[in-house]
């Protein structure tokens, strides 16, 4: 969740960055965009197997996992190549991106919690 909001802050910033052509400005939008993108990457790999049943969790955290990088991989170049036509500062890919990053947000939020529930002792006495 951390690194979703921090992506969608960051967007505006890093295209900011980057169209200053000034690579040490460049290297450091990229810096901090890579570190939000770590920290949600991080946990994918231990929370995605949590969330099927163990008879079918190899299938469904990979094809999970693996339909999301190819629509998210295919389809991002496509969308940020259409809204950033133009000379100027390609705000419409930031906009593109803070979205995207806002609907990650809310799909985390929503989904369940996968910790384990501890069962009260029962009383005694």
């Amino acid at each position: 969740l951390l690194g979703c909001a921090a992506s969608a802050l960051w967007m505006f910033p890093m295209i900011g960055l980057l169209a200053t052509g000034q690579p040490l400005l460049m290297f450091l939008g990229f810096l901090v965009a890579m570190i939000a993108f770590i920290t949600m990457f991080a946990v994918i790999a231990a929370y995605l197997p949590e969330l099927y049943e163990p008879r079918v969790r190899c299938t469904g955290a990979a094809v999970g996992y693996n339909l999301g990088g190819v629509l998210g991989g295919a389809l991002t170049p496509i969308v940020a190549t259409a809204v950033a036509q133009g000379d100027g500062t390609p705000w419409g890919v930031a906009t593109y991106l803070s979205c995207i990053a806002l609907l990650s947000l809310g799909c985390f939020a929503l989904l369940p919690e996968t910790r384990p529930v501890r069962e009260p002792a029962p009383a005694t006495g």
